[in-house]
């Protein structure tokens, strides 16, 4: 027989085969972000003796064209690296961030302002630079995957590649987190531009999550938070004046799942 199961929601999964007379199997399947995971499996009679021959197969060369790479956010907290899609991606072969203009990624050898960011399925692209809006919350982020090339025609409207992020879900138990990320003027040197010192002031951005049951089993909530206050020290071009940049940023996120 064959079986298909589309639109699951990434993680790990527990697939049982079950029929009349023949011996019940399991076997896990870790589903990625985006990816397509092949669950095949033999049945035999149950409670009979049997006879078993190994014989090899040879396997498809290629089972899926696309290429790319899946971060989970288990993965990024591990590593020495920013949090937001686009430094999330700059971890993906064939991607970089020489370009022209600062602040953007060349997937696959294109303009660097032809790429897709998804989030959720929605597109966060701003209008001009193929850059990524400020609409996700980093510790919300529960997968992202980079897609450089053999890309899928359901994703559409570039030439370059695909940063495809999904948030995390709430399930039948309560759970959540706190983060808050201090950073501070003076923790960085001055420009030769700069006359003075820069102040010595904390800057604080906060971040929080938190998911359950609505009904158990069936209905699920997610819901997360970000509130950052910044300052960043600038200069102008033209008379190397220093001055101090402030930006006060809110993000929300509500989140319902169900099956």
């Amino acid at each position: 027989g064959v079986y298909i199961l589309r639109g699951l929601p990434p993680g790990k999964y527990t697939v049982t085969f079950e029929m009349s007379g023949m011996a019940t199997i399991k076997k896990e399947a870790d589903v990625s972000l985006g990816r397509t995971v092949t669950v095949d499996t033999t049945m035999a009679l149950s409670g009979v003796s049997e006879n078993v021959t190994v014989s090899a197969e040879t396997a498809p060369v290629v089972t899926n064209p696309t290429t790319g790479a899946n971060y989970t956010q288990e993965l990024i907290n591990t590593l020495p690296t920013g949090r937001t899609p686009f430094l999330v991606a700059e971890l993906a072969p064939g991607l970089t961030d020489n370009g022209p203009n600062a602040g953007q990624i060349t997937i696959g050898g294109a303009f660097a302002y032809d790429n897709v960011f998804l989030m959720n399925g929605v597109d966060i692209n701003d209008n001009l630079f193929g850059n990524n809006n400020n609409l996700f919350i980093e510790d919300a982020v529960e997968e992202t995957q980079v897609l450089t090339s053999g890309i899928s025609a359901e994703y559409g409207r570039f030439s370059g590649g695909v940063v495809n992020v999904v948030t995390k879900r709430g399930g039948d138990i309560f759970s959540g987190s706190y983060r808050q990320n201090l950073s501070n003027l003076s923790w960085t040197d001055e420009t030769p531009f700069e006359k003075r010192p820069r102040a010595d002031k904390y800057i604080n951005t906060y971040e929080g999550t938190f998911g359950g049951p609505i009904v158990r089993s069936r209905l699920w909530f997610f819901s997360a938070g970000r509130l950052a206050d910044t300052e960043n020290a600038r200069t102008f071009n033209q008379s190397a004046a220093p001055y101090t940049q402030g930006q006060d940023n809110k993000r929300y996120e509500l989140k319902g799942t169900g099956t």
